[in-house]
């Protein structure tokens, strides 16, 4: 049975009022998947914000911990003038007092200027480590006196002491008053320094 003309006068208004339907329903479906898939991405992108806020927090409570730390670190540094200039005066002064406290048959020693150290391991670039030189040539009755002298250097608050090469012989008291009821002396040739810490470009 085809519709007649009269048929289709009639439902013309149905089939265009069916037709808006459909178009308003496709639009609002289409919109529908554009708001879907635009709030899919804000939330994404409001996850990796909250994730990486997240990450920024505990950083910095791990700096925080870090540089408590490192403060009290670089506190003790700058204590002990291991980051500091030069303390010439007072290593002179210390090795005086050594040689009155331990009392060698003979001390001498030179104090080379500081220069910067082939050895070092530090991971920060922005500091540079130097050594100031010690040449000790020292002749004692035994060899506690040598390690006194050493371990009150190292112990001494001006700078971080280290010992790099040490050689020792024997020698004789033959015309020394001894202290000790052995007959020979000790002779030692030692080298090493102090170390300091410094900012790489700072006078």
């Amino acid at each position: 049975m085809n519709p007649s003309r009269a048929d289709m006068a009639y439902l013309r208004w149905p089939l265009l009022a069916f037709m808006s339907a459909l178009l308003c329903g496709g639009g609002t479906i289409w919109m529908g998947e554009v708001y879907l898939s635009r709030t899919r991405s804000q939330l994404q992108d409001a996850q990796h914000q909250l994730s990486s806020a997240r990450a920024n927090f505990t950083l910095a409570q791990s700096d925080v911990v870090n540089m408590s730390i490192y403060a009290e670190e670089y506190a003790l540094l700058l204590e002990k003038n291991i980051i500091a200039e030069e303390q010439r005066l007072d290593w002179m002064e210390a090795l005086e007092r050594l040689r009155l406290q331990y009392q060698p048959l003979t001390l001498k020693y030179t104090i080379s200027p500081r220069q910067h150290y082939p050895h070092q391991t530090l991971q920060d670039s922005s500091i540079t480590l130097h050594l100031s030189g010690l040449h000790v040539q020292a002749e004692l009755v035994h060899e506690l006196q040598l390690l006194n002298l050493f371990s009150t250097l190292r112990a001494d608050a001006h700078g971080k002491f280290i010992i790099e090469h040490c050689t020792m012989e024997r020698g004789d008291l033959s015309g020394v008053e001894a202290t000790s009821a052995n007959s020979t002396s000790l002779k030692a040739d030692c080298s090493g320094g102090w170390l300091t810490m410094q900012k790489r470009g700072a006078s």
